[in-house]
């Protein structure tokens, strides 16, 4: 580089239109309420979200928590429960379904875990979705105000017509020519 350029600082800053999505993936309320405010603040989001009955408010990321607690609560009680149900059969059962317990445990809760990130990303993508209809339809008005000019522009454009003037020349150069061959 030159010895006069100096590089403006601003390209080393982050940009102000990214600050809106640096933040994107922090959850909205928290998963985990630990103060009896926060618990209190935590069961009004709840009890709002189930109570919207046109569903104008998302309450995924307020519910999230408390269904994934209680999938992992089935994922404990099924098999200890199936445990105890095999021991009354017979004694050989129960403790097959000891050894697989520990395993359909975990199975279950990897299960409950995958289902509920999947929500959450369907959640996400859905706020995505519904930016990026916003700004095609703040595209599509601005489009319609480039139209109109555009429009203008070409009706202006085809009333000069100067390329046909110079198709006649050809034209008419061409005349004699076919009247020497033929």
């Amino acid at each position: 580089m030159s010895e006069y350029y100096v590089e403006p600082e601003s390209v080393w800053e982050e940009s102000d239109y990214w600050e809106e999505y640096e933040y994107a993936d922090v959850e909205e309320t928290p998963a985990e309420p630990k103060k009896p405010s926060a618990l209190r603040q935590w069961a009004g989001e709840a009890g709002r979200g189930l109570a919207d009955v046109r569903f104008e408010r998302s309450a995924t990321r307020t519910l999230l928590p408390v269904v994934y607690l209680l999938g992992l609560t089935f994922a404990v009680v099924i098999p200890i429960a199936l445990t105890g149900l095999a021991f009354s059969w017979s004694v050989t059962a129960g403790v097959v379904m000891v050894l697989v317990a520990p395993g359909m445990i975990f199975c279950l809760a990897v299960a409950v875990r995958l289902a509920m990130e999947f929500l959450l990303s369907m959640a996400r993508m859905s706020g995505k979705v519904g930016d990026l209809i916003k700004i095609a339809g703040e595209l599509a008005s601005t489009m319609d105000d480039v139209v109109d000019p555009l429009h203008q522009i070409t009706a202006d454009f085809r009333a000069v017509q100067f390329w046909r003037f110079k198709a006649r020349r050809e034209a008419a150069q061409a005349r004699p020519m076919r009247r020497a061959r033929g």
